[in-house]
């Protein structure tokens, strides 16, 4: 198998499960996973429909929770050009792995971020969160995501051997990296917006999944809009070098599947389909 220039947010997820008896089909696979779970967001979010069902493979499953999202024209135009990505990503992996692909899983993209909204809340929201409902609800959405694979890809870098795939990573690194700073500025901009129907600012719905995601991932990992008990800006994961946290391959499953023991559920139910689930 050839070495690939991956994509941003599939290396920035793919990478995550590396480890010595991993192979390069079990890396691949496991990006490929998540990518069909970022595809379909955006496919939905866009066009109110997952992804072409000839990328699913023969028993893949249709994503639950899909819907088209209540977007104005700036916010739809972000969704078109993130799922087209997602989508070149899915047609990509699936053709460089061939009959090694995993099919789609079975994956939530409803009620999984209504369960990631009341766990960050703590509470039972009443109407529940819809990641579709309008531009801010789904730029939280998305936000749930993007720092995700960026401490994901920074954890499994230095387990990478092969030198042209570690400058590969270099530069999708940075990438996603380009989109957890923009969905971060998208909410830096409306931080004290207050959302309805839910009468908590903006701010403090992306503090308490900041919060959420450093719980289940065990670590003090994660970071809000802004440092504590001031105004200045936080625009990315960062220790007090600056450096982005680590995150392990348990601490992302343990995020994507909303289970701090790291048991399926989540945004996958029946857990990722291959060998790194």
């Amino acid at each position: 198998m050839k070495v690939l220039s991956f994509s941003s947010s599939c290396l920035a997820f793919c990478l995550l499960a590396l480890g010595a008896r991993a192979n390069d089909a079990d890396v691949l696979n496991s990006a490929l996973n998540l990518e069909y779970l970022e595809a379909n967001f955006y496919s939905c979010a866009a066009y109110g429909e997952p992804i072409e069902q000839a990328l699913w493979g023969a028993n893949g499953k249709e994503p639950m929770g899909c819907q088209q999202a209540m977007l104005t024209p700036t916010a739809l135009a972000y969704a078109k050009a993130v799922a087209k990505d997602e989508i070149a990503h899915v047609s990509f992996l699936r053709q460089e792995l061939g009959d090694n692909a995993v099919d789609q899983p079975q994956i939530n993209i409803g009620a999984a971020f209504e369960a990631a909204a009341n766990a960050a809340l703590n509470t039972t929201l009443n109407p529940s969160f819809s990641a579709y409902g309008n531009d801010i609800l789904f730029y939280h959405a998305a936000f749930i995501f993007e720092d995700v694979g960026v401490t994901a890809y920074k954890g499994a870098a230095p387990l990478l051997e092969n030198v042209d795939t570690l400058e590969a990573a270099a530069g999708i690194l940075a990438v996603e990296a380009y989109h957890g700073g923009a969905i971060r500025s998208l909410l830096l901009e409306q931080s004290e917006q207050t959302v309805f129907p839910f009468g908590a600012q903006v701010k403090a719905i992306v503090k308490a999944i900041a919060d959420l995601r450093a719980s289940v991932s065990g670590g003090n990992n994660d970071a809000g809009l802004f440092k504590p008990d001031s105004m200045d800006y936080i625009l990315a994961p960062a220790d007090q070098n600056a450096v982005v946290h680590t995150r392990s391959t348990q601490e992302v499953l343990n995020i994507i599947y909303l289970n701090a023991d790291g048991s399926v559920g989540g945004f996958f139910p029946e857990g990722m389909n291959g060998n790194i689930n």
